[in-house]
């Protein structure tokens, strides 16, 4: 699963979709059967350490939960960003220049988008890990990841289809991809919920298989 930058929470532990996007995106994964009923709680309720002030150590509030490693590894998921610095005010699209940033700081054009810095050091570092993973499918978060894989913009117009990993930023994998709207995006646009939930059983299902049928 490929999003797109940190925010608060993923800045600050290091990892990403651990903030409240992040909850909503394991609780639309178990709605569509990628984890069995049951985990996404798991994972939110216990994901956060508290502070023990009688044994004065930070203690987690269930030693038995099941962890987040844990649960992605049981349902073969790896979760990564697309770019791994926080934006300002987590607007991604800062992290791209206009036409006369472009010209003003000596951008280039990279499939119709202007990226600075952070986001091409994370692209990357998305081409290494799937160099490294070698991942049987993709499930793109964003309109930027879905242009870091394909080269293409517009989330609303591409979100469901069937793609492939290539003729983008990253390389020519030819990894199969389906792209839908971030989670950040459904809890500003709840209606987009049962896209999202949509785009994700259709997933799950074309993941079991390498080929576009």
């Amino acid at each position: 699963i490929v999003a797109e930058a940190p925010g608060a929470e993923e800045d600050q532990y290091g990892r990403p979709l651990i903030g409240v996007s992040g909850w909503e995106t394991y609780r639309m994964l178990e709605d569509a059967r990628w984890f069995p009923p049951g985990i996404s709680k798991h994972i939110i309720d216990n994901f956060h350490p508290w502070y023990d002030p009688i044994e004065k150590r930070m203690r987690i509030s269930n030693p038995n939960f099941l962890p987040l490693d844990q649960a992605l590894d049981n349902a073969g998921v790896f979760i990564t960003n697309t770019c791994h610095e926080r934006p300002p005010g987590n607007e991604i699209d800062l992290f791209f220049g206009n036409r006369i940033d472009a010209k003003r700081e000596s951008l280039d054009n990279v499939f119709g988008r202007s990226p600075r810095r952070p986001i091409i050091e994370g692209i990357q570092q998305l081409r290494n890990d799937i160099e490294r993973i070698r991942p049987k499918f993709i499930l793109a978060l964003g309109n930027t990841a879905l242009w870091a894989l394909t080269g293409l913009t517009g989330i609303t117009k591409w979100r469901g289809s069937i793609l492939r990993v290539e003729n983008g930023p990253v390389g020519n994998f030819g990894i199969k991809l389906i792209p839908t709207f971030h989670s950040a995006d459904v809890l500003r646009e709840w209606t987009h919920r049962f896209v999202v939930v949509r785009d994700m059983v259709q997933a799950n299902y074309e993941r079991t298989f390498p080929e576009v049928r």
